[in-house]
Formats: structure tokens, sequence, C-alpha cells
């Protein structure tokens, strides 16, 4: 007979708002993720992670959106914990990644920006190029002058990009946008040490701003991987607060050298594009098991953009997911002629085919490319394993309190 697992005396929701870069997630942190939380779950732990694919990692509106969309909806998962005392904590990571090291004589006790330092790598973020990407993607829409349409039925609206006029006049309908374009709409990291930290300040004023979370702990923390080394550099400067992210990294450490470190470093070159929904468990190792058979998952396989409105059909994309897509389908560039669209079940799926059909760019992207749109239907069963294992099971469920950060 199976033993009962221990009581739930703690629940933490681990929302990872990582790069969409190929190489972010290796099978050394999928394994050390999964056997962390395995062993969270038998000290009367439950840990949910999420992760949303972002070029950049940059808080924007959409993602701002998108990080509340994942909160509600495990708050409502979550409630017949939260009605028995059972704490429920919610953590944000904004992470960047680059090749950080610290400075000479300093030990990143003080988990501060000023500590580390970034040298010059293949594997530091491209989105420090990205206006450099926008300036390109919009010379091509001048170029092919196309016919864009965007909204829905009687709201739906036809503007062709011929002129620099035309295009401002695009961004600013669908993507309320307000100026010239000229690569405004996006902008590019300055700094990879600082950038997590900045964007975690913006995420920190509207989670504060809004009501509706005034009830929730919802932590926020920033930091900066290294794909060579696997450290982890908090940049937040909250010494006090340690979450189950920073003990995957530290299991990772101690684990050596994984099969798949060589393509962490190296120029990624990918052979997949997915656009996935945040809460499918291991999205990208997923996507290669179904698309490419029995074939071992690694870093450097699949470029990833998702979020948890991922299946909104109505939505337009934002900026940096915009340029993502560009940056995956441009033969220059990353070049994927496949994109692998993952939803849970059947009608997400759809749904998110018809939205990046829909998108005026990125759906031009789709046409221009001559893109494969690859419909992955994946259980929604596997968007929360671990909760779906633990709850309904009759546990004694007790909790304790933790401070917000």
């Amino acid at each position: 007979m199976k033993p009962m697992e221990p009581k739930v005396e703690q629940i933490r929701v681990e929302i990872i708002a990582g790069c969409s870069d190929a190489r972010d997630v290796s099978d050394a942190f999928n394994n050390a993720k999964d056997a962390r939380v395995a062993a969270e779950r038998k000290e009367g732990i439950l840990v949910d992670i999420q992760r949303l694919s972002i070029p950049g990692v940059f808080a924007t509106g959409e993602v701002i959106a998108e990080v509340k969309t994942l909160i509600f909806d495990k708050a409502k998962q979550l409630y017949s914990y939260s009605i028995q005392g059972v704490p429920v904590d919610y953590y944000v990571h904004m992470m960047a990644h680059g090749n950080a090291a610290l400075k000479p004589g300093r030990t990143h006790e003080t988990m501060s920006y000023q500590d580390i330092e970034i040298k010059e790598a293949a594997f530091n973020c491209g989105m420090m190029n990205a206006k450099k990407l926008a300036l390109e993607f919009e010379a091509l829409l001048l170029s092919e002058k196309p016919n864009l349409t965007f909204g829905l039925n009687s709201k739906s609206q036809r503007i062709q990009v011929a002129t620099e006029a035309d295009l401002e006049r695009l961004m600013q309908k669908a993507h309320n946008h307000n100026g010239t374009p000229a690569g405004n709409w996006v902008k590019s990291i300055e700094n990879l040490a600082t950038h997590p930290y900045e964007q975690k300040k913006i995420m920190r004023a509207v989670m504060d701003a809004d009501p509706a979370l005034k009830h929730l702990q919802v932590h926020i923390t920033a930091g900066v991987q290294n794909y060579a080394t696997n450290e982890y550099y908090r940049v937040d400067g909250n010494t006090s607060l340690r979450s189950t992210i920073d003990l995957i990294y530290q299991d990772m450490r101690k684990a050596g050298v994984s099969h798949d470190q060589e393509h962490r470093v190296a120029k990624q070159k990918p052979e997949l594009l997915l656009f996935h929904h945040s809460s499918i468990h291991n999205a990208r190792a997923t996507a290669v098991e179904r698309v490419f058979g029995d074939k071992k998952y690694g870093a450097g396989q699949v470029f990833a953009i998702g979020g948890a409105n991922a299946g909104d059909h109505i939505r337009l994309f934002g900026p940096y997911k915009t340029i993502g897509f560009y940056y995956g389908g441009h033969s220059e560039h990353l070049g994927l002629q496949t994109w692998a669209v993952m939803g849970r079940g059947r009608d997400e799926t759809e749904r998110m085919c018809t939205r990046l059909h829909n998108d005026p760019l990125v759906g031009f992207i789709i046409r221009h490319f001559g893109i494969k749109l690859e419909k992955i239907a994946v259980d929604p069963r596997q968007s929360f394993p671990h909760i779906n294992k633990s709850t309904g099971t009759g546990h004694n469920i007790t909790g304790k309190q933790t401070n917000k950060s």
C-alpha cells in the first residue's frame, strides 16, 4: 500500500518570468526542479512552478496581466486549502541571463546588482539588441507595404503600412503606442545586472497598487542566471527571502555538469519555436517529445514564447513577443519554419493558432516567412500535476504564515 503523503502545511506558487532563449531551460534544470518539488512535498510544502517565456523579460503591461492571471487562477484552484488556513505564498521571479560573475572582493551577501559584473559571452541576452531588431522589422514592413487587419468582426480595421505615418497609426490604434515608432516601441537592455531589478520594481509597484492583491502574499525577486556556471545571482537586495528557485540552482551546481551544458554556452541554434501556455509542465521538453518523437530534451533545442493569456484570441501580442516571433522566423536570425503551438486541450490550442494568425504583425510574420504551425494539445491535467495530485485527497491541512516581501 502506498503511504499517504504528509499533510500540506504550506503552498508556494512560484512564477518564473524567464527568457525565450533556447538555452534558458536545461535538462538539468528540469531534473533539479522536479526533484526539489518532490522533496518539498515530503516536508509538507506543495510547490507549483509556472514559467512565462518572454524575450528579454520586460515587465510590460502584457506580462503584468499574465502574472495577475496566474495568481488569480491559482488562488481559485487552491481555494479548498486557503479556506482551511493553509498559507499560500506567491513568488514572481524576474530572471535575466548573461555571463555574470562576482566582482573582485565581493561575496554577494547583500544580493545587490553592485556585487556582479557582466562579461562578454555568446549567451548574453539577445534583447540587448532589441531596438536594432525593431528597426529591421519596421524596414521590412515598409518595403513590403502589407495591408494589415486588426480587430474582430464589426470592430475590424484595415491599414496599409506604406509609410512611417501608416506604421505610427497602426502602432497607436492596435498597440496604444504613441509617438514615432523608429524602434522605440521596444527598448534594448542596457545593463544585464540591473535589468531584472528594474523590472522587479515596475512589477512591485503595479502589484501593490492592485486592491485585489492586498490580501495575498506576493513576493517578487530579481536575478541573473549564468548558463555556463549554473550560478543564479539574486540582485533584489532581499537577503531574508529564500525561494524554491534559489534551492533549485543550488541543487544544479551540486549535481555538476549535465549532458547539455555545451549547448547552454554555444550560440543558440534551436530546432523549434514553441508558443505555449505557461502552466504546462516542462513545456519545452514536452514539445521536443511530441514533435521529434523519442529525442532527448536538452538546452538549445527550443526557442519559446509563452504566457498565461496565450489562449485569449482577442488579445494582440505585446512588443517584445512580437519581436521574438520576428527573430524566430527570420532566416537571417533563427530561421525557424515550424512553430509548435501548445495549449491545454484542443480548444485552447485552436484559439492560440487563431490569435497568431489574427494579430496584424505576427500574422504578417507567419505569412511572409512561410511559417507552419504544428498543434499540440496537452491534457489540461498536465498544467498543474502537483496540485492535481494533492487536492481532494482528504489530507489533514495545517498552516503557518510567512511574510510578504
